[in-house]
């Protein structure tokens, strides 16, 4: 349970910013090239947590614990970051707001290493298979409270004195904060560390930790060039896995101009928070029956099908050809039928990417090298988030320049080019040492 919640503090805000913010930004009038940048910056920084691996390894607090001392300071940071920019105006400086996110989630990052470090050094290993389920659920629910909750506070809820006209955007800061600092009182503090040997880590240094980073770069390199499965993967590891758009925050700016108001899209939040973590556990179950590349490759393709179909829709139905950045071509109101559509895609499309999810992590756990496996799945997982970032970016300017319909079909474009990869990928042969005399085993950057 203490892995549970640690996680909804990783899901809260990721949930904040994606959706209730985004709705935000789309509400005050910002075009999607500008919601597109600043979603692609955020999440830049969960693509390098690797780098701070090392640092919560070597550098840590005998007081406070090797692990805990990290996460209840991050904890604090984060709630810190949130509330430094309230006094800012979101109408007027975007920048602000990236910014202050962007130091938040480098933060975030920093305790999801850290909490991944200590569910390594205090689970036993029967008890990791349920735990790791259990904090997979534990950010989809904190998604859904800083998405669908936070999105319900600001439309207002009916009944209830102080709510029913809903909350201030400002004040939805301090309900995140607030969100994340009960978990920090209640959870993290009282954490006690059982069984991790510091002896090893003792009078670890800035220096060593630089160094640490330095000898998983080599690591890392040594491992994505270790033969052709092994740079294949590398390739399709920067590459997007299947179409990506009804998935990333832009979809909320879709929504807003779909007219979804704030409780619509709570209400979306909510279901599409749940059903993912559902199919990525059916999704792994197929993969070890069906095979990883098969299974992939079916998922990879069948995200394009609720893309497609939400393009011809609004192309066909709603005659948005190629509007650019002018926001005002579109009829003055939205069919029910197009939002029940929008709705029922965006589903489907969040089912078939808990499948993906499933599958994918299971493919890269098995293609990472025994010997530098910490090193190379981590890198990895690295590399699939900064495909988020810069896929934020493009989508942003292309939805501007282009228009909706032509942005979803360059996204389904480039979602299918890794199926034509599949095919030669060799699960087993990188299960071959490449230099277990010459290779440092770095295992100091978890991932989650």
């Amino acid at each position: 349970m203490a892995f549970f919640f640690l996680y909804v503090t990783e899901g809260i805000p990721y949930g904040f910013a994606t959706v209730a913010i985004v709705f935000q930004l789309r509400d005050e009038g910002y075009l999607e090239d500008e919601i597109g940048v600043f979603s692609g910056l955020i999440l830049l920084p969960w693509s390098f947590k690797w780098v701070v691996g090392p640092f919560v390894d070597l550098l840590f607090s005998e007081r406070f614990g090797p692990r805990r001392g990290w996460i209840v300071g991050c904890q604090i940071l984060m709630a810190v970051t949130l509330l430094a920019y309230i006094p800012i105006d979101t109408s007027a400086s975007l920048f602000a707001l990236t910014v202050a996110l962007t130091i938040h989630n480098c933060v975030s990052a920093t305790q999801d290493v850290a909490i991944d470090a200590l569910a390594c050094g205090v689970l036993k290993s029967d008890e990791r298979g349920l735990a790791n389920g259990v904090m997979f659920a534990g950010a989809y629910v904190g998604q859904a409270i800083g998405g669908s909750t936070v999105l319900r506070l600001m439309g207002g809820i009916p009944g209830i004195p102080g709510l029913a006209d809903g909350v201030a955007f400002e004040t939805t800061f301090w309900i995140v904060a607030a969100g994340i600092l009960l978990v920090t009182i209640f959870v993290s503090i009282p954490l006690k560390e059982v069984g991790l040997d510091t002896s090893l880590r003792r009078g670890g240094t800035l220096g060593e930790a630089a160094g640490e980073v330095g000898n998983y770069l080599v690591d890392a390199i040594r491992s994505f060039f270790a033969n052709r499965t092994a740079c294949l993967a590398l390739i399709i590891c920067l590459l997007p896995a299947g179409a990506l758009f009804l998935g990333m925050q832009l979809h909320t700016a879709l929504a807003k101009r779909l007219d979804f108001s704030r409780e619509e899209l709570a209400d979306l939040t909510l279901v599409t928070s749940i059903v993912p973590a559902v199919f990525c556990v059916i999704g792994g179950y197929l993969s070890d029956r069906l095979g990883r590349r098969i299974s992939l490759a079916v998922y990879i393709l069948l995200t394009v099908v609720p893309t497609l179909w939400i393009a011809s829709e609004i192309y066909f139905d709603l005659g948005w050809r190629n509007f650019g950045s002018d926001s005002a071509r579109h009829p003055e109101s939205i069919p029910e039928s197009i939002k029940n559509m929008f709705w029922t895609g965006v589903v489907l499309h969040s089912a078939i990417q808990g499948l993906i999810y499933g599958t994918r992590i299971a493919m890269f756990m098995d293609i990472a090298n025994p010997d530098v496996a910490a090193t190379q799945f981590t890198a990895y997982m690295s590399l699939q988030n900064f495909v988020l970032s810069y896929t934020a970016m493009w989508q942003g300017f292309a939805i501007t320049r282009f228009g909706y319909p032509i942005a979803l079909l360059i996204d389904c474009g480039l979602g299918i080019l890794a199926v034509f990869l599949l095919p030669f990928l060799k699960l087993n042969e990188v299960r071959k040492s490449t230099s277990s005399d010459e290779t440092s085993t770095v295992n100091s950057a978890p991932t989650g």
